[in-house]
């Protein structure tokens, strides 16, 4: 297969991701060398350092930190954010990178879930002992881990938290007058099972697209890049938004391809039978 000579990739990781992603690796057949790198610099859960560019390229730019210091054919990093959607609900979606050391091909695989813990409540003066209790329960305190933080990052976060008597040191050390502070999720994947499930995840989609090979040029990674709108409605059999057809494309080479969807939209999904 092209650009797979050797299946050795070095991971780029901070705090043990590599506990994560290299062993779906290595069961696929790779060697999986980790490089422990302090990428804080690329942003931060707390807030302290902005995350700057999309989650993607800042993946990418986590893999080529290993560009000077590995010979392997293969960068590999991940990239995690976690929000909430408009109605509340926790949101996590991560990217997991290969990037080809001679090429620059890079190929993504990406997992999003609203099964993981994100909980986050700003100390107020209204914040009693049976909220922080609450807090506790509702962030799987010890499978997960809490961070205090000043909402305008004057002092550094406190993060790792796994009991309650922790948080509360955090607060009193690092509250002062005026200094508005926020109890969150400490969102590091080595902190965070919840978040360590998505991860996989996402790595044995990037596992599904390497064992995917271009019929032109033989390539890993041949994969769906776009959806085309218009399957047809079963009942009016006029087209509609859901795709009809899914575009296949290599990125090693030019070459194309589309699979239609072999199906039919129910009519109660139909803009035109149930606008």
């Amino acid at each position: 297969m092209r650009g797979t000579s050797e299946y050795r990739a070095t991971l780029v990781t901070h705090h043990g991701k590599g506990g994560v992603i290299a062993p779906l690796l290595q069961s696929a057949g790779w060697t999986v060398d980790v490089l422990d790198r302090d990428t804080d610099a690329l942003g931060t859960f707390s807030g302290d350092v902005e995350r700057r560019g999309s989650p993607r390229d800042v993946a990418i730019t986590k893999a080529l930190l290993a560009s000077g210091e590995s010979a392997a054919p293969w960068f590999l990093a991940s990239e995690g954010s976690l929000t909430r959607d408009p109605w509340g609900l926790a949101r996590d979606h991560e990217l997991v990178v290969l990037v080809h050391a001679a090429s620059g091909v890079t190929l993504v695989g990406e997992a999003l879930s609203h099964d993981v813990v994100l909980v986050g409540e700003e100390v107020n003066s209204e914040w009693t002992d049976s909220r922080l209790d609450d807090l506790c329960a509702r962030a799987d305190l010890g499978r997960h881990h809490l961070m205090v933080v000043s909402v305008t990052h004057d002092v550094p976060a406190r993060g790792g938290l796994a009991r309650r008597v922790e948080v509360e040191t955090a607060l009193r050390e690092m509250s002062a007058p005026g200094r508005r502070l926020r109890i969150q999720s400490d969102c590091r994947a080595h902190l965070s099972a919840s978040r360590r499930e998505v991860i996989g995840a996402a790595t044995r989609d990037l596992i599904r697209k390497l064992s995917s090979t271009c019929p032109s040029c033989a390539g890993v990674g041949f994969s769906p890049v776009e959806a085309v709108e218009g399957l047809r409605c079963s009942q009016c059999y006029l087209p509609t938004r859901e795709p009809r057809a899914h575009l296949w494309a290599c990125p090693w080479c030019d070459f194309r391809r589309e699979t239609l969807v072999e199906a039919t939209v129910d009519p109660s999904r139909c803009p035109w039978c149930n606008p």
